[in-house]
């Protein structure tokens, strides 16, 4: 191929230039050199000199020179083809070396001007041309000669039809000796790597390092994935990164290849931990908080970098939080995010405690926007939805490790099997949460999977869950959500990063200080558990762990002097009684009333507050059935509505937060067990008399049997003459 300099200048070597105009043996080379100016000149800037004869009209400008260790090419706009065009060393279209262009009377150097506008009919340098915009095209259909682009600086064959061309992708050799685009990037490093999960389970990886003309990018892939699905997680993963699988039909088997020769010079093994949370323990028995941020860790979850010195006043800006919201819901909640990162210090400590958090409130109360300013910092997905698979669920609790996972929107709505499909994922999620275990399925025939269950779990809601089951209750501590300050929350949605440090503040000072505070939670827990009067053990635990995480909070503020001594005490008490009281309503809610004692004050409650009306007789039921839930018969039994009547008990125990742990036919299953009902054989219910149309089945409830199995089960003594008319 001819080289020129645009259209009539040729370029020369040094001993083409000799030979051609040196004609003295006698005259220096430095002499002659010195005497052809105006005739010729010398490039410089690249691996050896250049020399570009004038032309005609002898009017060559002097190019800038200089080294390209020093110094690069600015952007150059210039106009081509009517379109205003910018071109950077970033982008590929010219590398990082002095480029010449040459137009017809001028030479001009890129380097000169900031911004140069140049004529249309412009070439560049041939030994360069693969990485203009001019010969982008040729570069990716193969009309490149394979002589000019080993002459690229860096440029060589890894193979004998590849070619590695950093950091601007790899080239194909074709059979007609022209070059093919394969890559627009290039692999700079690979290295075998250990990757630790939570479990402590090594998996051998690779971490391969990419490089493109407008970036550097790392992945890690498995070492069975690494042939297979290399290219298929760059291009997922690296939008700016391809493969020419269009112009190449085997552009997938050929990087392939690649890969295989990069492998052959691999770095060494060093371990990295795959996920984020608290690190295995140390030799001086301590541990740190992985992170995506630190180099040893490949989380895709990243603490803010801190600086040296705590910024006070952005800590003390954080501490604003607490006024969203009424005491009562704000703190409980702040203090289980700063508990999550706690779990692990309160395992070492032998104080395990595990419990989940549910936030009651009606649509538009702010739980949802509250809960993603306090809840899952540094979380790249930290919200759920109980809609979500198994695997998703299972893929965000590994991801919320000592962190908590948030699980937004719980309604009871759709058919009757969607609201116990989501009741039944609601019920497990609190079991993982308070017993460590989740769904555990097997990966091989005499091996399960396990995920390990550590940190917090958040739920939102609109009302209780129907049915909730008393062991469901015991683990999840409930927030009754009240109206928040939009306004002063909106100033922590506009700056995200103020709670972000606030919570990686708190964290460095439990990796700073974590010998004493496990020593903290071991006297504390030890004291707590037998000063707190609640009778069930899980919902004392609960109580002790906020405490005791509120006692840790006001010594990290102490420390920082935002708080002093008097500050910390007030709080902490006034935390003290919050908590106390949050949990004692919570343990009042789960009590474990019978079902048939919820449906039994049902009825004598709404009888006694008018809301439902019982007919004298079968006749004035008939009359005006829409107006009675029922009828009296004799022996103080009544028939009742079933249907409707179980409505009624669900909405009973949902206003007084009570525990109802069975479904509508389960309870009239109950009744009948108990001889409280009067049922025709093979039913829970008795068909009507043929006065009502189509004889439907109603409940048969003998209210003298009521009323003994209240006085014996629960201590309540009323007349059963008090229902009936």
């Amino acid at each position: 191929m001819k080289k020129t300099l645009g259209k009539k200048m040729p370029i020369l070597s040094e001993k083409t230039a000799l030979k051609r105009y040196k004609s003295d043996t006698n005259v220096s080379r430095d002499d002659f050199f010195h005497k052809l100016e105006g005739k010729i000149m010398s490039l410089t800037g690249y691996d050896e000199k250049i020399w570009v004869p004038v032309n005609k009209n002898g009017d060559i400008q002097p190019l800038k020179t200089y080294e390209p260790a020093h110094e690069s090419p600015k952007t150059v706009t210039f106009e081509k083809s009517g379109a205003l065009k910018k071109y950077t060393p970033e982008f590929g279209f010219f590398t990082p070396m002095p480029v010449a262009i040459s137009c017809p009377g001028t030479i001009r150097a890129l380097a000169d001007d900031k911004n140069t506008t140049l004529p249309k009919n412009f070439s560049i340098h041939p030994a360069r041309k693969i990485f203009s915009l001019e010969y982008q095209k040729q570069a990716q259909t193969g009309a490149l000669d394979v002589a000019d682009v080993l002459r690229l600086d860096n440029i060589h064959r890894i193979e004998a039809d590849l070619i590695e061309a950093p950091p601007f992708g790899y080239l194909k050799i074709l059979k007609n000796n022209t070059v093919k685009q394969l890559s627009n990037f290039t692999i700079s490093e690979i290295s075998v790597v250990k990757l630790i999960d939570e479990l402590g389970e090594v998996t051998e990886a690779m971490n391969i390092s990419l490089q493109t003309t407008v970036a550097e990018h790392e992945i890690t892939v498995t070492k069975e994935e690494f042939l297979s699905k290399t290219a298929e997680i760059i291009e997922k993963n690296h939008p700016d990164c391809f493969l020419s699988t269009d112009s190449l039909p085997n552009a997938k088997e050929n990087f392939r290849r690649v890969l295989s020769f990069k492998y052959r010079s691999r770095h060494q093994v060093q371990n990295l931990f795959s996920y984020s949370g608290w690190s295995p323990k140390n030799k001086q028995g301590n541990r740190i908080y992985l992170h995506g941020n630190l180099e040893n860790c490949k989380s895709e979850n990243k603490l803010p970098r801190l600086p040296q010195t705590p910024n006070i006043a952005e800590l003390t800006q954080a501490l604003e939080i607490l006024k969203v919201a009424s005491p009562e819901v704000i703190t409980p909640l702040l203090l289980y995010q700063m508990f999550s990162f706690l779990a692990q210090p309160f395992e070492d400590a032998k104080a395990p405690v595990k419990f989940s958090m549910m936030a009651i409130g009606p649509t538009g109360s702010g739980k949802t926007s509250l809960f993603r300013e306090i809840f899952g910092p540094f979380l790249k997905d930290g919200f759920h939805s109980l809609r979500d698979t198994t695997a998703s669920f299972r893929a965000g609790v590994k991801n919320c490790l000592d962190n908590v996972l948030i699980v937004d929107d719980f309604l009871q709505e759709g058919s009757n099997a969607k609201i116990r499909e989501k009741q039944e994922r609601l019920w497990e999620l609190i079991r993982a949460y308070s017993d460590s275990t989740f769904y555990e399925k097997w990966k091989s025939d005499t091996e399960k999977t396990r995920t390990l269950v550590r940190g917090g779990c958040v739920f939102t809601a609109e009302e209780v869950p129907d049915n909730e089951r008393q062991s469901a209750a015991l683990r999840s501590v409930r927030i009754n959500f009240k109206k928040i300050d939009f306004k002063l929350l909106s100033s922590f949605q506009k700056n995200p990063a103020i709670m972000r440090n606030f919570y990686a503040q708190f964290i460095k000072y439990i990796e700073s200080n974590y010998g004493a505070i496990t020593s903290l939670i071991t006297d504390y827990m030890g004291v707590l558990r037998n000063e707190i009067p609640f009778p069930d053990r899980r919902m004392a635990d609960s109580a002790a762990a906020l405490i005791v995480t509120s006692k840790i909070f006001t010594d990290f503020m102490e420390t920082l002097g935002i708080w002093d001594t008097e500050t910390s005490a007030k709080w902490s008490d006034s935390v003290s009684n919050i908590i106390l009281s949050t949990i004692s309503e919570n343990e009042d809610a789960a009590k474990n009333y019978n079902p048939i004692t919820i449906l039994a004050m049902t009825l004598l409650d709404l009888r006694g507050e008018g809301k439902i009306y019982l007919a004298e007789n079968i006749d004035s039921f008939i009359e005006d059935r829409n107006h009675f839930l029922g009828y009296a018969i004799e022996n103080h039994c009544v028939m009742l509505k079933a249907n409707a009547l179980f409505s009624l008990v669900q909405s009973y125990a949902r206003s007084r937060s009570l525990n109802l742990s069975c479904g509508e036919f389960q309870l009239w299953k109950k009744l009948k067990e108990e001889k409280i009902s009067i049922c025709n054989a093979g039913s829970n219910l008795r068909k009507t008399p043929t006065k009502i149309p189509g004889r439907p089945r109603m409940l048969c409830l003998n209210m003298t049997a009521v009323a003994e199995f209240l006085k014996v089960q629960d201590g309540i003594s009323y007349d059963p003459s008090d229902l009936i008319f």
